[in-house]
């Protein structure tokens, strides 16, 4: 996988995946059809596995989702196994369009005669189009030239029926045969189509190393160059007797066969009857194949090594816009000769094209790969040898050559490339068995050299899953079995691909295979193995008798802990079936395989580990953690079930901070896993946090009113437990109104009611000011003493609620006789309390209900002061509406409308000239107290 559109490799597996993925979620919501065009160029095989494939997912479409249709057009051959699909064999059905075609095609024909040869050509075409097309243009060529109506029916009836005979024919009239041949070869075989301009350099290079052209200059001045691609696209009908077209693709004209039915033809008889040197061959079409690759090979390495790309300084676009065939040429050649070597023909000849042992033409096509590409991943490595390129492309019959006796001299067999590849490293990595063998036979072979990630040849055969090659290299004396890459990781640590189970056993096979070695990371083949969840490879480690099963990594963990990261629970039976097994063994953590098992949530793994009579349960960790305590903070209530059915399961833990299951269980608000642990009759309800909170007073400190019911439900937990501020769980419960808990309390706990903290503070109280109605009632009625004022000096409960303003809660309160008078310890009242915080409506409701509104608190200061000290002008117009006096000073000498002038910014020089004329103007002095209050800057005092 790649970035998009650039080296995107997508594995066949993962693509189908994919397909399959994206077809079901757009199934769910529309009927989807599939077209699938020319099946059949695919190839048989991959035609064949298709259809397999896509009769597999039909099957496993869901009948709940809408209809997955699928289309496909196909020749006869290869033949497919559609089941009971229903087909359309088209040559029978489409006569009638034929007809339609062929009579449009000779309209300007005189009509007698067209109306003849239409017929003829109707009657014969059996249903083929292509044929059909092909008489219509014999026909009017043939008018075109006078022939006569007897005569063009003669040409027509003598005409092999079906393609292959009409192409026959034409070959047998090409004129040219070995510029055809040369075209032909190009057109069929080539990597991808080519353009005309390509194609006209194609036809003027000779492929042939003994030519005497070495300048694209000279190959311009021979008869075979065309000098534009409109001449070039004549060229190509008259070689191919109009079997060839071009056509447009992107920015420009490429060649291709009229049909694709063209290039079978060629494939199968065609080059054979063009070219006279395979008559030897026989009928055998491999040959014809492997040597129109062998021609197109070296023609691209002739083109490359003309003196002016040679020569060339250009890079890019630009040596490519100069050398329209050089792109392909040096890209391609080599997956020619490679084709032309596996249909048979040697490729032992590219040594002289190349002038080995001279490295000059071999540097120069380097060179060119990389000034045509800007991508590293498409250029040879620097100091790439002829031996290195042959073996990268495993061409075996140069290879031969190269590694014989007589050219030893000139081989290095461990040369490196520039990212430090040897030859032999480079085929052990790319699965090239035969070039292996062919490498180690060489006598000065280095079997153990390593490449820049010190990788030996084992190691790259065995981290990519090539068997036979480490068959090969494990055959051979001098071998390093235990080598070690730069990561400490040997032969039997890499094994990744499943079908490794075989090379495990070939390695574990070897005397002096090192089988716990450890890599840099301290990981052992036995833990590589578990982690990669290879059931049958931790198999056959385990059968070895010097195994060391606890070995421990650069964590500490062993094998047992990767089997648990795993989740495989097979593979922990096994580890755990083992009699030397340390089923306690502890990690730098301080974590055993269980607490490691917690911590991740596995069930299964858990549970079999528990089935060990030596499991330590109540095992801690570094932080003072058993399993009980991680399962409890994790939230996994099944886990937790799991351990409380333990006999020897120690409830009441602490861990380092002081906090047990069940205060864990509060603390993180897991309501389940609460109720598991009440359940057991010895766990302490009352034990207390490092804050001297029990989890009751916990849980109705912050609210959780599900774990409180719990607990108040147990019977066991101390209803008038106390913290160290000596607030109880009802004054909690009061303050945040968890009415079920206090209905608990009303029922069972009454002598509680009234318990007050540190501060002289009740419940009632705490309800008051949270403006907890329901709360404040039920209270009440169970003989809440709604007179008890706090010892902090901060009043009684309808103290509270005036300073917040809860209107509701002081009708509750004043309804029960509550004294709207009472002062509190600085002698504010209740009427104070709301003024000094602006809470109008409060006020209101108080004066109402007889609050004295000239009440004065311990320094003389009346509900006006306060009210105009709040800033809140409704309070303050209210009270004033009620008669508060605004010129009646405190004992201080202060009055609220002096107060009123300082709040509104007025100034002293302002409240010193009030104060002068005060006696003698009092209309002007109620006209600036109420100016200071209306015009205030920001609307308040």
């Amino acid at each position: 996988m790649g970035e998009p559109g650039e080296r995107w490799q997508w594995n066949l597996r993962e693509l189908q995946d994919a397909f399959r993925s994206a077809i079901s979620i757009v199934l769910k919501r529309q009927v989807v059809w599939l077209f699938i065009d020319a099946v059949d160029e695919s190839g048989k095989t991959h035609a064949i596995e298709l259809v397999r494939h896509l009769r597999k997912l039909l099957a496993s479409i869901s009948p709940e989702n809408f209809q997955f249709l699928i289309c496909i057009t196909c020749r006869h051959y290869p033949v497919l196994d559609l089941g009971s699909a229903y087909e359309i064999a088209l040559e029978g059905e489409n006569e009638k369009d034929i007809s339609a075609y062929v009579q449009d095609r000779l309209s300007l024909v005189d009509e007698k005669s067209a109306s003849r040869i239409a017929d003829v050509i109707t009657n014969r075409a059996d249903g083929i189009f292509m044929w059909a097309s092909l008489q219509i243009d014999r026909a009017l060529e043939l008018e075109r030239n006078g022939a006569s109506l007897a005569k063009t029916e003669a040409e027509i009836l003598s005409t092999p029926r079906g393609l292959f005979g009409v192409y026959e024919e034409l070959v047998q009239n090409m004129k040219e045969r070995s510029k055809s041949l040369k075209m032909i070869q190009w057109i069929c075989f080539a990597m991808r189509p080519l353009s005309l301009d390509e194609l006209r350099w194609v036809l003027a290079v000779d492929a042939d190393r003994t030519s005497p052209i070495k300048s694209l200059k000279k190959a311009q001045e021979s008869d075979e160059y065309i000098t534009s691609s409109e001449r070039m696209e004549l060229r190509l009908k008259s070689l191919s007797c109009g079997l060839v077209e071009a056509v447009l693709s992107l920015d420009r004209r490429v060649a291709q066969f009229i049909h694709q039915s063209v290039r079978d033809f060629f494939v199968e008889t065609g080059i054979s009857a063009l070219d006279d040197s395979l008559s030897t061959c026989g009928n055998n079409s491999n040959c014809a194949i492997g040597k129109s690759h062998h021609q197109i090979s070296r023609t691209c390495i002739r083109y490359v090594q003309m003196n002016e790309v040679i020569q060339s300084p250009a890079h890019g676009d630009a040596l490519e816009a100069r050398f329209p065939l050089l792109y392909y040429a040096a890209k391609f050649w080599m997956k020619h000769a490679k084709q032309a070597e596996q249909n048979g023909i040697a490729q032992n000849d590219l040594l002289l094209y190349f002038g080995w042992p001279s490295p000059k033409l071999l540097r120069a096509w380097r060179r060119i790969c990389c000034q045509i590409s800007y991508d590293l991943f498409d250029r040879p490595p620097a100091w790439t040898s002829m031996l290195h390129m042959l073996s990268d492309h495993r061409l075996i019959t140069p290879l031969e050559v190269l590694l014989s006796p007589a050219n030893k001299k000139d081989v290095k067999v461990n040369e490196r490339d520039a990212v430090g590849y040897t030859s032999l490293l480079q085929a052990a990595r790319d699965g090239y068995w035969d070039v292996v063998e062919l490498l180690l036979s060489a006598h000065d072979i280095d079997i153990n050299a390593r490449d820049s990630g010190g990788r030996t040849a084992l190691l790259c055969a065995v981290s990519r899953g090539h068997m036979a090659i480490v068959r090969l290299l494990l055959e051979r004396d001098g071998i390093d079995i235990n080598a070690q890459d730069d990561y400490g990781q040997t032969a039997l640590i890499h094994p990744v691909y499943p079908e490794n189970v075989a090379i495990v056993r070939l390695l574990l096979e070897r005397d002096g295979i090192d089988i716990n070695a450890q890599d840099d990371f301290g990981q052992t083949a036995l833990a590589s193995a578990v982690s990669l969840l290879k059931m049958a490879v931790v198999r056959l480690i385990l059968e070895m008798d010097d195994i060391n099963i606890n070995a421990r990594d650069n964590h500490g963990q062993t094998a047992l802990f990767r089997a648990v990261s795993g989740g495989d629970v097979d593979i922990l039976r096994l580890l755990l079936d083992k009699d030397d097994i340390d089923i306690n063994a502890r990690d730098s953590q301080g974590q055993t395989a269980l607490l490691y098992a917690v911590s991740l949530g596995h069930m299964a793994a858990v549970r079999l580990l528990l089935e060990s009579d030596d499991i330590n349960i109540n095992a801690r960790d570094s932080q003072g953690q058993t399993a009980l305590l991680g399962a409890v903070f994790r939230g996994h209530g099944a886990i937790v079930g799991l351990l409380l059915d333990m006999d020897d399961i120690d409830v009441n833990v602490l861990d380092a901070e002081g906090l047990t299951p069940l205060l864990c269980a509060t603390q993180q608000e897991h309501v389940a896993i609460a109720g598991l642990l009440l359940n057991k009759h010895h766990v302490d309800v009352n034990v207390r946090d490092t804050e001297g909170l029990t989890p009751l007073l916990y849980a109705t400190r912050n609210n959780y009113q599900s774990i409180s019911e719990l607990l108040l439900a147990s019977k066991r937990a101390d209803a008038d437990a106390q913290n160290d501020s000596g607030r109880t769980p009802l004054s909690y419960a009061a303050q945040n109104g968890h009415v079920t808990a206090i209905k608990i309390y009303a029922t069972d706990h009454k002598e509680v009611i009234d318990l007050k903290d540190v501060n002289g503070k009740t419940p009632l109280w705490y309800a008051a000011r949270a403006g907890q109605l329901e709360a404040a009632s039920i209270l009440i009625q169970n003989g809440a003493d709604v007179a008890a004022a706090s010892d902090s000096g901060e009043g009684t409960p309808l103290h509270m609620a005036a300073s917040s303003g809860w209107t509701d809660v002081i009708e509750l309160l004043i309804k029960n006789q509550a004294d709207v008078g009472a002062a509190a310890g600085n002698g504010i009242t209740p009427l104070h309390a709301a003024s000094s915080l602006g809470r109008a409506d409060a006020i209101k409701l108080l004066i109402e209900n007889g609050a004295q509104i000239e009440a004065e608190d311990i320094v003389g200061h009346r509900p006006l002061h306060m009210a105009i000290c709040s800033g809140d002008m409704e309070s303050v117009k209210l009270l004033l509406g009620e008669g508060a006096d605004p010129h009646a000073a405190a004992r201080t000498g202060e009055k609220p409308w002096q107060l009123a002038l300082e709040r509104a910014g007025m100034g002293m020089q302002s409240v010193r000239l009030a104060r002068q004329f005060e006696a003698e103007n009092w209309l002007w002095l109620d006209g600036l107290l109420y100016s200071a209050l209306e015009n205030s800057s920001d609307g308040y005092l």
